[in-house]
């Protein structure tokens, strides 16, 4: 049938099989099967969800899921009951220093369940799992110590990935966090913005907000290299560190 079709009628007979007494379903504004309803949780309050997910899909209120994972995951022998109750809280700063602990100048943030500390993804980023979710340390980090989520992007000033003490990050936008790049590996000159050619020649191009400007062509690295590096200066939207090799 299609989810269009389904009656409110037909929707409670279906969740009462589904579900048993779990749910209040006073609060609902029944208008289809797509359209998101109230849904009163006995232990957790309002939630909402489709009447779709809920019949088809047999989800139910997000909060007793994570907590059902979380002990699933977790194992209710190893874990007090208050420990679950975080980990089925959203995200927040509240939940994630409850979790975790950071040190500011080592930049190390530690499990205090298990004293474990994070690992490496594929891209070299400082990774941990919270109920089989993967969340980015630098970015748990920046949550626990201002109060709130980052805006735009972590930039590591240093340029190395795994470096999360906290002078070492910055909350940018995409576009300064371009502005201080470290040399990528296939750079052949060993500097950002000068390429060359096989007469031997050398081109200096700069690129703010989008925009690339050829800023000349010479005979020597050391010539374009101090052509570019004083172009960069003049523009004051560079980071210092643009360009250079990441520090391990």
């Amino acid at each position: 049938m299609c989810p269009k079709a389904v009656t409110k009628d037909l929707f409670l007979q279906r969740t009462k099989k589904i579900h048993g007494n779990t749910y209040d379903y006073s609060k609902i504004h029944y208008v289809n099967m797509r359209n998101k309803i109230d849904i009163v949780c006995k232990v957790h309050g309002v939630f909402q969800q489709t009447p779709e997910h809920h019949t088809y899909r047999k989800q139910g209120c997000p909060q007793c899921g994570t907590l059902k994972a979380a002990k699933k995951l977790l194992g209710t022998k190893h874990i007090s009951p208050a420990l679950l109750k975080i980990y089925a809280m959203p995200d927040s700063a509240i939940k994630f220093k409850a979790l975790f602990s950071y040190d500011k100048l080592t930049g190390i943030l530690l499990n205090k369940r298990t004293n474990k500390t994070a690992t490496a993804n594929n891209k070299g980023y400082l990774v941990i799992h919270i109920n089989r979710k993967i969340y980015r340390v630098h970015r748990i980090i920046w949550e626990m110590v201002t109060g709130s989520a980052p805006k735009n992007v972590i930039d590591h000033i240093n340029h190395n990935k795994q470096d999360n003490r906290w002078k070492n990050l910055r909350d940018v936008t995409q576009e300064e966090n371009s502005r201080n790049r470290s040399i990528p590996s296939n750079n052949k000159t060993g500097v950002i913005g000068v390429t060359v050619n096989y007469i031997p020649q050398y081109t200096a191009t700069i690129t703010i907000e989008g925009q690339s400007k050829e800023l000349g062509r010479f005979s020597s690295l050391t010539e374009a290299t101090e052509v570019i590096t004083n172009a960069r200066k003049q523009s004051g939207k560079f980071h210092q560190n643009h360009g250079i090799k990441a520090k391990t």
